[in-house]
Parts: structure tokens; C-alpha cells; sequence
């Protein structure tokens, strides 16, 4: 492509965030949950982040079966954000490597979208009305019942921009063009009732607006090399965490009927986990990261878990823990078992 190719432009934008650039090492294939870096240690602590995000997005789709305070609730619903940001981090991460072949990003869109349409399909085959045609756009995007799976089609959205933008402008321009798309979904996203805007008709989580800036934002950690002390991470951490309630709060109070899914706090809330947990290292970040490859799975499958233990009725703080701790381990089971079985195994890995 030239002196002033994308390889050109990507030394550029490392030098423009004047950090370290990442060493040259072997990455083992990309996978939307799942890779490895040269860098065991640093790797132990992003797996031992996917659990632990997990857990939290378990947590989330458990609502308690009680009458909390709103300001709990609030909590609640906020504080497991970090999630699905760090995700979408960590994929951009393990994607930097190979962004500029059109081949292996072909390969990993595939992939993710083979996973997706055969969950979609099994999700909803209690409701046809959002297999037909007139239905396919919002269950693409949303997932339909399983409505965790707009994470994968927002994964292969992102992905494909990516390497397009990188191709093109480079990777400074892809992360300048992430920012302002975030900055852009989240004005008609939850800040369209406090700024007048009318509503859009789609949920903006699902497109380029949420899913693309935190992937490129992954992919500027990996070509610089972005390395913390654990404490900054964690600081970085807790302050994104009270920045989004915070946020939360003044956006749309306590009607948690808003959209309210991300905020501007949610950039500083994913970038916070990603920093702490990468930072970790010790048996115990090991203890759990020997779990992160069975994530995805356990993602996949959480939703039908939720729906088949909530008809048996779950009541007080006790019963809710324990229906958040069920979920847990009946999905990271499942996932376990699945990824033993070959016919099956490229389904939840």
C-alpha cells in the first residue's frame, strides 16, 4: 500500500497517543470470546475478566424478585455494564493482528455469524413471527427472544468496519471515526428524550454506534501495547463505575423504562475493566481464567437458563443469589460439556 499505507498511518497513531508499541508475537487465532497473546500473564487476567464479566452480565438479566429501592435498582441495573464494553474490547485486542487480511476477517465473520444465525434460530422457534422476512432486520439485530445475542451481529459489524477503516485511513482515523460514532449513538441513544431528538426505531446498541468505538478503542490498546499498574487500572475502574451511575442518574433519574444501556461514562467504565483486568496476574487470575474459553457458550445458553429456572419461582435476596449463582454454573456447565462434544463444539467456542 505504500509508505503511507495503513502500516504507515498505524506508527503514526501510536506515536500520536505517545505510548510503547506492542511487540511483534504470535497470536493464536481470533475468536469473538476467546484468543491468546504473546504475554501469558496479561492473557491469564483478560480470561479471568471474561468470567468474571460474565457474571455480571448473568447478574443483570437476573433481576431480584422483590421490591428494592429504586436507587438499589438503579445500581443494579448499572454497575454490571462494564461488561459487554470489555468484550467488545478484548475482541478488538485479539482482532489488531490480523485486521489487515481481508481473508482471516472473512474467516471471523463467518464464524461469528455461523454461531449467531444457529442461535437466533434455536431461540426462536417459539416465536416464527421474528424468522419471517418482515421480522429478520430486528432479530438480526436484536437477536429476538435471545435477545443477549445482538452482541455477536454487533461483533461482526464491527469487525467488518474495522477492517475497513484500518485498510483505509488507518488505525487513527478508525479510532477517531469510533469516537465520534459513540459520541453520535449516544445522543439519539439514551440522551434523545432530555435533548428532544425523536425516537429512531432501532435499538442503537445493535449497530456501529456501541460495538465499533470500544473495538477500535481494543485495537489501539493492542498496537500501543497499553499497559497499567493494577491500582491505576482499578482506580480507572471504580471511577468509571460511579462516573456511569452518576450519569445514569442525572440522564433519566430512576425510570429505568429509559433506553439507558450506555453512556458517555461507559467508554471510561469498559477501557477500566480492560486496563484492571489485563493488569492481573497470580493463581488466582489463572484459577479463573482457565475458564474464560468456555464464555461464550455459557453467553449463548444463560438466556434459555433464565427462562427455564424463573418458572420455578424465586423469592427474597437468598433465592435471588441463588438463582444468579444457578445461572452461573448451569451455563458455564453446559458450555463445558458442549465444547466436549465435536458436532457441537464450534457452536458455543
Amino acid at each position: 500500500m505504500g509508505g503511507r499505507g495503513a502500516g504507515g498511518r498505524d506508527d503514526e497513531a501510536a506515536r500520536i497517543f505517545d505510548v510503547r508499541l506492542l511487540a511483534k508475537t504470535g497470536v493464536t487465532e481470533f475468536i469473538a470470546f476467546s484468543g491468546a497473546s504473546g504475554n501469558l500473564t496479561r492473557q491469564s487476567g483478560i480470561e479471568a475478566g471474561r468470567v468474571i464479566a460474565f457474571l455480571a452480565i448473568v447478574f443483570l438479566h437476573s433481576y431480584p424478585n422483590i421490591d428494592p429501592s429504586p436507587a438499589t435498582l438503579l445500581l443494579w441495573d448499572q454497575l454490571p455494564r462494564f461488561a459487554v464494553p470489555f468484550f467488545f474490547i478484548t475482541s478488538g485486542y485479539f482482532l489488531w493482528p490480523r485486521v489487515n487480511s481481508l481473508a482471516r476477517v472473512c474467516r471471523i465473520v463467518l464464524r461469528i455469524l455461523i454461531i449467531f444465525l444457529f442461535w437466533v434460530i434455536a431461540y426462536n422457534l417459539t416465536s416464527p413471527e421474528n424468522l419471517v422476512p418482515r421480522g429478520w432486520w430486528n432479530t438480526f439485530l436484536g437477536g429476538g427472544v435471545g435477545f443477549q445475542l445482538w452482541f455477536l451481529s454487533a461483533l461482526a459489524i464491527a469487525v467488518l468496519l474495522s477492517w475497513a477503516l484500518v485498510r483505509i485511513f488507518g488505525l487513527s482515523i478508525a479510532v477517531l471515526c469510533g469516537a465520534a460514532l459513540f459520541v453520535i449513538g449516544t445522543l439519539i441513544g439514551p440522551y434523545h428524550i432530555p435533548l428532544g431528538f425523536p425516537t429512531f426505531g432501532f435499538i442503537v446498541r445493535s449497530g456501529p454506534f456501541f460495538g465499533f468505538p470500544f473495538v477500535a478503542l481494543g485495537m489501539l490498546f493492542a498496537r500501543c501495547n497499553v499497559q497499567v499498574r493494577p491500582i491505576l487500572g482499578l482506580s480507572i475502574f471504580i471511577f468509571g463505575a460511579a462516573a456511569q451511575v452518576i450519569e445514569c442518574y442525572e440522564v433519566r433519574g430512576i425510570d429505568l423504562g429509559q433506553s439507558g444501556d450506555f453512556f458517555f461514562s461507559t467508554a471510561i467504565y469498559g477501557a477500566g475493566a480492560f486496563l484492571f483486568f489485563s493488569s492481573l496476574e497470580g493463581k488466582a487470575a489463572t484459577s479463573i481464567g482457565r475458564f474464560g474459553k468456555y464464555v461464550l457458550g455459557a453467553y449463548v445458553i444463560h438466556v434459555a437458563i433464565i427462562l427455564w429456572l424463573v418458572k420455578s419461582g424465586y423469592y427474597g435476596v437468598i433465592g435471588w443469589l441463588a438463582f444468579v449463582a444457578l445461572t452461573f454454573i448451569y451455563s458455564m456447565t453446559f458450555s463445558v460439556v458442549a465444547s466436549k462434544v465435536p458436532i457441537i463444539k464450534r457452536l458455543v467456542q
